[in-house]
């Protein structure tokens, strides 16, 4: 394993621990720990570049590509010699879809993130697309406001295929959607989407005890499509 820190690639001893599943795309990432020496007077710097890397923003990349965040790391010294380091790796996973497929619709996003919320299942995926003609974005538009729900039942979800993330399709449902109108262009659309979890059922069926479920045809005064903000 070879890992540039402080400007070079030194000695290190690497030993796998127990993988990880991946929240997003179910896929196995890799749990590595590492050994190297420092000597006193840089210890300052690796320990500050190693606390860094805790962010995946700052993660530290493999020659190989990978890049790696730091969970945790730790230091002693015997004798007054160089420092003995250890640091615990997680594999960070590059979630940067090529396509967006859904309904009959893909789209390559502009700006794409996807990040849990706290410390259960829960994922807010965002991305800005643009459609690809008016009819696109009329497609668009009405499946947002029929999968968009506050009661969040099962009906409210679809599959969505993040082409580049995994291969198998993730049950969504949207959440807060704007729009930006482009000069004799089809309009942007930033939209947020919740996949089904766990918590997000249990979430549905505490939500559905409590409110009558919504009639598949709304009333004539619900039917237009809600006024979004713009961007």
């Amino acid at each position: 394993m070879s890992l540039k820190l402080l400007g070079e690639f030194p000695d290190l001893k690497a030993t796998d621990l127990q993988p990880r599943g991946s929240r997003h795309s179910r896929r196995e990432l890799r749990r590595v720990e590492l050994s190297l020496a420092c000597p006193d007077a840089r210890v300052s710097t690796l320990t500050a570049e190693l606390d860094a890397a805790r962010n995946e923003e700052a993660a530290i990349e493999e020659e190989t590509g990978t890049r790696w965040t730091v969970v945790n790391h730790g230091r002693h010294n015997v004798n007054g010699g160089a420092w003995q380091v250890s640091v615990e790796l997680d594999e960070a996973e590059r979630l940067d879809p090529e396509r967006l497929e859904f309904a009959g619709l893909s789209f390559t996003p502009s700006y794409y993130s996807e990040g849990a919320l706290g410390d259960d299942d829960v994922i807010l995926i965002t991305a800005e697309v643009v459609p690809a003609n008016a009819g696109e974005d009329a497609q668009l538009e009405r499946l947002i406001v029929e999968h968009r729900s506050t009661l969040v039942d099962e009906e409210t979800y679809f599959p969505l295929t993040r082409i580049g993330i995994a291969a198998a399709p993730l049950s969504v449902r949207f959440g807060r959607c704007l729009w930006q109108s482009q000069e004799r262009k089809p309009r942007r659309h930033l939209v947020s989407l919740f996949p089904c979890t766990k918590t997000t059922r249990a979430r549905a069926v505490v939500a559905s005890s409590r409110t009558s479920r919504v009639a598949a045809t709304p009333p004539a005064s619900q039917s237009r499509a809600p006024s979004w903000p713009r961007l």
